[in-house]
C-alpha cells in the first residue's frame, strides 16, 4: 500500500490550516494524495472576516494554483468549521463537533502561537489547553485512525542534544491550565520567568507541556505521533520554489538585512543552521503518518525529529553567500546599502545596533517627518533588537537533533513514493539557487512587492546607495580625523600655556 492509497477515503481535521505549514499540508494532500476524502479546516473569524471569507481567502491563496490548473474540484473537498483553538471544546458548536466525531479519521493539530514573547497565560490556553481539547476530540472519533501533532524540535529548550523521544517535563500540565484559567493575569506575568524555568519563553515551555497532553491522554487509546520540525522556512520545491506567506523565524532579520535595516547580529559565528524548507517538513510529516499507523500501535507515542538541515552551513558563510546574492541581485526598495556584521560579544552587539541601526534610523524619521510623510524607521529597528534579543538562546548556542526515524522512513519509503522523497543535502548550486528562491519568493509572496523582471532598476538604485554610503564614510573619517587633530592641537596649546607660566615663575 502506498502512501496515497493509505489516505483514500479517508476525512482529515487540520487546525492552523491557514497558517504557513497548514496551507502546505493540505495542498500536498490534495495533490499528491488524490483520494483523500474531505478535509475540515478549524477556522476562526479574524479582523472582521467571516469563517466563510476565511475560508474563501485560503482557497484563492497562489500556493493552489497547481490544483486550480490541474484538479479544480479538488479543493471543493476543503471544508471550513468555525472554532478556536484558544478556546474550551476548541469553540466549535454542536453540530460541527458531531460532525467532526462522525466523520475525521486522521487529525493534524499544527495550531499553535509561535510568538516567544506571549503571556504566560496566553500561550498555556493556546497551546496546551488547545492540545488537551484536540485530544479529547481525537478519543471521540468514531472511526479514528491516528492523531498527529506538530510540536518544535526547541521544545526541550534546556537540552542542546535531543533525542527522538519524550523527556521529563518541567512541570504538570494540569496545574498549568487551572493556573491559566483562574490565577490573576498580573500576578502570572510577574512569575512567568521563574515558572517557566529552565525554559527561556513561554513558547518552548507551552510546547513542552502540550507533549505530554497527547501521551498522558492519547497513549494506549488510539495512535498517536509527535513531530518536532527544526526551523521552517520557504519553500525547496513545492508547490512553488522559494514560496512563503509570513516572517516569522529567520526570514523578517534576513528580508531586513537585504533591505539595509539589519546592520549587526549577535549569533556565534559556527552557528549551525537548523532551517529544513517547508515542503521537506510536510512530506517528512505525511511519511511518518503513513509509516507509524502501518508499523505500530497505539501502546506508544512515537516522537519523530524533522530536522535534517539541507543547508550544510554555519552562519558565516551562509550570510556570506546570502549577501552576495543580494547585492547582485537587490531586492526592491533597498533602505540603505546593505551590510551585515555578526558578533557573539553582547556589548559589541550593543554598541553596533546603536551606532549602525538605532543613530541612522533617528535621522531617516526626522527627514521623513520633514518631508510629512509617516516614520517608521526607528520603530522597526526597535523590533529588530527585540527579536535579535529574543532569539540569543538560539543564536548563541548549538544543538544537535537525532533524527534517525525520519532519515530510516525515507530510505524505506522513497522508492515506492518518489512524490514524497526530497533531497538531504544541497549542493552549492542547489543552495545557491535555493536562496535565490527565497529571496524572490518572500518579495512576491510575503511583501508583495514588485520587481523589476530585468532587475536594473534595483540595481541602478543599489548603487547609488553604494556611492553615497561611500561618500559618507570618507566624510565620517574627514571629520573624526579633523576632531582628532583639532583636540591634540588644544592639547598642545594647553600644554605651551602650563610650559610658559611656569617658565614665567
Amino acid at each position: 500500500m502506498s502512501v496515497a492509497q493509505f489516505f483514500e477515503g479517508k476525512n482529515i481535521f487540520i487546525t492552523g490550516g491557514t497558517g504557513f505549514m497548514g496551507k502546505i499540508l493540505i495542498e500536498k494532500l490534495l495533490r499528491s494524495c488524490p483520494g483523500t476524502g474531505k478535509i475540515y479546516v478549524l477556522l476562526r473569524s479574524k479582523r472582521g472576516r467571516s469563517v466563510e471569507e476565511r475560508l474563501k481567502q485560503l482557497l484563492d491563496g497562489e500556493v493552489f494554483d497547481k490544483i486550480r490548473e490541474n484538479n479544480p474540484d479538488a479543493l471543493d473537498k476543503i471544508i471550513g468549521i468555525g472554532g478556536n483553538v484558544a478556546e474550551l471544546n476548541l469553540g466549535l458548536s454542536d453540530s460541527d463537533r458531531q460532525l467532526l466525531v462522525d466523520n475525521v479519521n486522521i487529525i493534524y493539530h499544527s495550531a499553535a502561537s509561535v510568538r516567544f514573547d506571549d503571556f504566560l497565560d496566553e500561550s498555556i490556553l493556546m497551546n496546551i489547553r488547545g492540545t488537551r481539547e484536540i485530544a479529547q476530540l481525537a478519543l471521540d472519533l468514531k472511526n479514528p485512525t491516528i492523531l498527529v501533532h506538530v510540536s518544535t524540535a526547541y521544545c526541550n529548550g534546556d537540552r542542546y542534544e535531543v533525542d527522538e523521544k519524550l523527556y521529563p517535563p518541567h512541570g504538570d500540565w494540569r496545574d498549568a491550565i487551572l493556573l491559566a484559567e483562574t490565577c490573576d493575569k498580573e500576578l502570572i506575568h510577574i512569575m512567568s520567568e521563574k515558572y517557566i524555568y529552565p525554559h527561556v519563553n513561554t513558547y518552548t515551555f507551552a510546547k513542552g507541556l502540550a507533549e505530554h497532553v497527547i501521551t498522558d491522554m492519547c497513549k494506549g487509546k488510539i495512535q498517536t505521533i509527535i513531530t518536532r520540525p527544526s526551523i521552517v522556512i520557504n519553500a525547496l520545491d513545492e508547490p512553488i520554489a522559494g514560496w512563503n506567506d509570513n516572517l516569522n523565524g529567520p526570514m523578517s532579520l534576513m528580508l531586513a538585512a537585504a533591505k539595509g535595516l539589519l546592520r549587526t547580529s549577535l549569533t556565534k559565528l559556527d552557528l549551525k543552521l537548523n532551517y529544513i524548507p517547508v515542503d521537506l517538513v510536510i512530506k517528512a510529516i505525511i511519511l511518518a503518518t503513513y509509516d507509524n499507523y502501518t508499523e505500530s500501535n497505539c501502546n506508544e507515542v512515537e516522537v519523530y525529529n524533522i530536522t535534517q538541515p539541507v543547508i550544510n552551513l554555519t552562519h558565516l558563510p551562509f550570510s556570506t553567500l546570502a549577501r552576495s546574492i543580494v547585492i547582485d541581485l537587490p531586492v526592491p526598495n533597498v533602505l540603505w546599502y546593505p551590510r551585515l556584521s555578526s558578533t557573539s560579544c553582547y556589548y559589541n552587539y550593543y554598541l553596533q545596533a546603536i551606532f549602525y541601526q538605532m543613530l541612522p534610523a533617528i535621522f531617516f524619521d526626522i527627514f521623513l517627518k520633514l518631508m510629512g510623510k509617516k516614520t517608521m524607521v526607528v520603530k522597526i529597528q526597535r523590533k529588530l533588537y527585540i527579536s535579535t534579543v529574543i532569539l540569543t538562546p538560539f543564536t548563541m548556542q548549538n544543538f544537535t537533533f537525532k533524527n534517525d526515524k525520519m532519515i530510516n522512513i525515507l530510505k524505506k519509503l522513497r522508492e515506492t513514493n518518489p512524490d514524497f522523497d526530497f533531497r538531504i543535502k544541497l549542493s552549492h548550486e542547489e543552495l545557491y539557487k535555493f536562496l535565490i528562491d527565497m529571496k524572490n519568493g518572500t518579495v512576491k509572496y510575503t511583501m508583495k512587492e514588485s520587481m523589476d523582471p530585468t532587475g536594473q532598476t534595483e540595481k541602478k538604485h543599489l548603487q547609488r546607495l553604494k556611492i553615497i554610503d561611500i561618500i559618507l564614510k570618507i566624510i565620517l573619517v574627514c571629520l573624526s580625523c579633523w576632531l582628532l587633530l583639532f583636540k591634540f592641537n588644544t592639547i598642545e596649546w594647553s600644554l605651551n600655556q602650563v610650559y610658559n607660566h611656569f617658565q614665567k615663575l
